[in-house]
């Protein structure tokens, strides 16, 4: 149900930054008071994703072999860490919005710039590294472990719809095991 629920909340949270906060600098968004209430949602959606990841690895951790658990390790690892991203974005971002907006688009930032990617990154190796074994494991819809792949890749971009391709495979995987098909 965590993963479910991840991935509703993530659909809702993409269309919230798009839409409400828009392509604005992080620094002008975070003094924005709608803000805080997109940052917590994607906060929130990360958490209930590492505890869903969990239910969707053990659905098919022994016929995903070899691959299944250190696929499993990066993406929690990966997820964990862009976890620790929505956090400062949380908390920390808005107090230092109000005092010095431009110093979050800056280049003192970059290092923090460097962390957030390398985050990601990981994040998106192993939840590719995992839709693979959940491929192999053969448990789950075909296409909703394909699927899951090309939204890891495609939540990096900054596009509108790029969340909603791994929200809705992350959606379609819960599902399938919760009526027996994982």
């Amino acid at each position: 149900m965590a993963a479910v629920l991840a991935g509703e909340l993530l659909l809702v949270s993409n269309f919230f930054e798009f839409f409400v906060l828009g392509f604005g600098s992080f620094g002008a968004n975070a003094t924005a008071g709608e803000y805080a209430f997109v940052a917590g949602f994607f906060l929130l959606t990360a958490l209930l994703c590492l505890l869903g990841l969990v239910g969707l690895y053990v659905g098919h951790a022994k016929p995903a072999g070899r691959l299944g658990l250190p696929a499993f390790l990066m993406a929690f690892v990966g997820t964990t860490l862009v976890t620790g991203v929505f956090w400062p974005q949380e908390f920390f971002a808005p107090i230092v919005a109000g005092v010095d907006p431009e110093s979050l688009d800056s280049r003192r930032a970059e290092w923090l710039n460097l962390g957030f990617a390398a985050s990601f990154f990981l994040f998106v190796l192993g939840w590719v590294l995992f839709g693979a074994s959940t491929l192999r494991a053969r448990v789950h819809p075909r296409w909703a472990a394909v699927l899951l792949m090309v939204g890891a890749v495609l939540v990096v971009f900054p596009l509108p719809a790029s969340s909603v391709v791994f929200g809705t495979a992350v959606i379609w995987l819960s599902l399938s095991l919760f009526a027996g098909k994982g």
